[in-house]
């Protein structure tokens, strides 16, 4: 049995500095769902708060309909998985696990049963009987994460899990969590600083910045439609650039984009003056020179297999990234290259340049 959980005005201040500030936000029964976020933004505020390890100065959490503001840590059935691990090391792999199981006073053949069942659920039964020195950090982590799940919790925490693994182990470990979470189909709030890790893992997730969520959506919502200029410059790699509109209206308006390039866009709504214009790196297109398009030359060039990566310096000295992939050309472009740019249009998104909201 897992529960939803709902956020109402949740607000925590240390001093003078607002950690989480009126967040108002529901996660629904057995979403894996991302708190994503730059280190000092409020996301392990709010994981503590959730666990009980923090205090609830104002506002309500709710594990389904009922307020858990005032119940102690140890009552709320959640399981936590840390960055550091934080396994015993005095005991085997076995005792580990079955830690939470004797601290709840079950019998002995219960606690064998379910310990037994969650190592050969994480693929490490053979090192029951080991020390955590004997394992790799991928092992290690297994023992933790079995930890957690072998008392059966409603809610899983996991606060920067694979933060201290190899790429090659995060991979692993990402794919293992997601198995076994849509298996146990267990509530999983999961903070992280990483956006593949978030991207690739989540069902919705929610940007953080500063104490204030700023985005939720699906990752592809949340790459595709960025709904503030934070979350476009934090989520993957976009471009930024100036933009002008002399006429605004929201069935369309013409947009003078870094004094050269002008494109006819639709808007939310009308907006007259400068606004900032994001577009990621596979949304522009290489071609000719173009006497009154956006042009540039080549300054670096990082070949990375699937595709390359192009610094251009526009003619007014910005510096933009392009993608372009392997498969759509057999061309390594050099240092040097005059070019001229495409932006996709329809992939371009516009931002207020006062609210730093969507506009379009």
């Amino acid at each position: 049995m897992s529960h939803s959980v709902t956020f109402r005005n949740l607000t925590k201040k240390y001093g003078e500095n607002t950690a989480v500030n009126g967040i108002d936000f529901s996660i629904k029964e057995g979403e894996f769902f991302t708190i994503l976020g730059p280190s000092g933004c409020g996301k392990t505020t709010l994981l503590r708060m959730i666990a009980g390890f923090n205090s609830i100065e104002n506002g309500e959490i709710c594990f389904d309909d009922r307020v858990i503001n005032d119940i102690p840590a140890y009552k709320r059935n959640i399981g936590m998985v840390f960055q550091n691990y934080a396994i015993f090391p005095h005991m085997t792999i076995q005792k580990n696990v079955a830690y939470g199981l004797k601290a709840r006073r079950l019998s002995k053949q219960i606690i064998a049963e379910r310990v037994d069942e969650i190592l050969q659920m994480m693929h490490i039964k053979q090192y029951k009987d080991r020390d955590p020195s004997q394992l790799s950090g991928g092992q290690q982590q297994r023992v933790a994460l079995a930890r957690a799940l072998v008392i059966h919790p409603t809610i899983l925490l996991m606060d920067e899990p694979l933060s201290n693994l190899d790429a090659k182990l995060r991979i692993e470990m990402r794919i293992a969590i997601m198995k076994i979470q849509k298996e146990m189909n267990i509530t999983t709030i999961y903070v992280t600083h990483d956006q593949e890790e978030a991207l690739s893992m989540s069902d919705r997730i929610a940007v953080m910045n500063s104490g204030v969520i700023e985005q939720i959506g699906t990752p592809k919502e949340i790459y595709s439609k960025p709904a503030t200029a934070f979350v476009a410059g934090f989520i993957g790699t976009s471009n930024f650039l100036e933009g002008e509109i002399s006429e605004g209206a929201m069935n369309g308006c013409t947009i003078s984009i870094e004094g050269t390039l002008k494109l006819e866009l639709a808007l939310n709504k009308p907006v007259i003056g400068k606004v900032d214009i994001a577009i990621r790196p596979e949304d522009i297109y290489i071609e000719q020179p173009q006497e009154r398009g956006m042009n540039g030359t080549i300054s670096l060039v990082t070949f990375l297999g699937d595709y390359i990566s192009y610094e251009v310096q526009l003619d007014n000295g910005k510096l933009l990234e392009v993608n372009e992939y392997s498969k759509d050309t057999d061309q390594l472009r050099t240092i040097g290259d005059r070019i001229g740019l495409r932006l996709s249009a329809d992939k371009i998104n516009v931002y207020d340049q006062e609210t730093k909201e969507a506009i379009r």
